[in-house]
């Protein structure tokens, strides 16, 4: 059996979509048998030598060399390496020879601000050449989307050939969601699952749901998560004249997710970031949700396996948004079909198939 290290700095508990990435391929590649799996993360995440994972102290002042120790005495060891997150790739590409580097796959979930930062800590600790020495002399980038690869190109000149890149798009665990749809509702439930920062847009939907309450609608939304911005906009929502309309629930565990589908008719993110994909919306057409998200980046091109979905153009436009969110609730009561054809099994395969 080959042996199989899984890097990444984010794990769960901790919260983030690499970590999610990382766990689920750990699940999908150890079920296969093929592999025998460990885990190399920080200390936030416990150690367990059950589910081989190994947690290293975490220092924020000591990161760039908090895995170096480790990776000198254990790298070798392994068959494949897979570098799941920037951190995990800045280690590999500072601390590891070609010859092992060459078993590495680095996964790409999104923009690096490092790479372009002007910071002297970073300049000093050379994560830029260590980022880009990663890429170059690994065994395969994967990229989570063809936008985010287009991004590396665009925003850093970063090119490989096609025997060096590819892409491939996460998927929905049929363990964790259930296509099962059943609601009754007296009012139209809209659901939003997203940290809550500023930049995910929830005062443009806010202000769009405040203006579609004014044309007559009555409706319910329910927004699952925490973040920095989670006490400004809660004041904000208790001083809108939809207050009672919105129901703020704090941080959600994933096993929690799959009722709170369940319950919903719509699913809408209306983030202003440069999202790299859009799981969650794969998640909610899976359950039956119809999924609202913007017609740009990443979120389109997870779109591609929804059906019954709608992307808007209306990008940071209230009024526009609650138009369109009034024609979609008037022609989704016709077509309540709403299904996604891409799953969590078929990404780990893809994934198997470069390793």
């Amino acid at each position: 059996m080959k042996k199989l290290l899984i890097f990444s700095h984010e794990y769960p508990p901790c919260l983030g979509g690499a970590g999610s990435v990382a766990h689920t391929l750990r699940e999908g590649i150890c079920a296969s048998n093929e592999y025998e799996v460990t885990v190399l993360t920080s200390s936030r995440t416990p150690s367990s030598s059950s589910q081989k994972i190994v947690s290293v102290w975490q220092s924020q002042r000591l990161w760039p060399f908090i895995y170096s120790f480790w990776l000198f005495l254990n790298a070798s060891k392994f068959d494949v390496i897979i570098a799941n997150d920037p951190a995990a790739i800045f280690a590999v590409g500072k601390y590891l020879p070609k010859r092992l580097l060459s078993k590495v796959i680095c996964f790409i979930h999104g923009e690096e601000k490092y790479l372009v930062s002007s910071s002297l800590p970073l300049k000093i600790f050379g994560f830029k050449p260590a980022f880009l020495r990663a890429m170059q002399h690994a065994k395969k980038v994967v990229f989570v989307s063809a936008y985010i690869e287009q991004l590396y190109v665009d925003l850093y000149g970063i090119s490989l050939p096609d025997i060096k890149r590819s892409v491939i798009h996460s998927g929905v665990s049929s363990k964790q969601f259930y296509p099962v749809h059943e609601i009754n509702n007296t009012k139209p439930l809209y659901l939003t699952v997203s940290r809550l920062e500023s930049l995910k847009g929830f005062d443009t939907m806010l202000d769009s749901f405040t203006l579609l309450s004014k044309k007559g609608h009555d409706f319910n939304w329910v927004i699952a998560g925490d973040g920095s911005y989670f006490d400004t906009f809660k004041k904000k929502v208790s001083s809108s004249l939809i207050c009672n309309n919105v129901t703020l629930l704090g941080k959600v565990g994933r096993s929690q997710l799959s009722p709170l589908y369940q319950k919903a008719n719509y699913y809408i993110s209306l983030s202003e970031l440069k999202e790299s994909y859009g799981l969650s919306f794969l998640e909610a057409a899976f359950s039956g949700v119809t999924p609202i998200g913007y017609n740009r980046c990443g979120t389109k091109e997870a779109f591609q396996y929804i059906h019954g979905g709608y992307l808007i153009d209306s990008y940071k436009n209230p009024n526009g948004i609650a138009a369109e969110l009034h024609q979609i609730m008037e022609s989704s009561q016709k077509e309540n079909t709403v299904t996604c054809e891409r799953t969590v099994e078929q990404f780990c395969l893809e994934v198997a198939d470069e390793l």
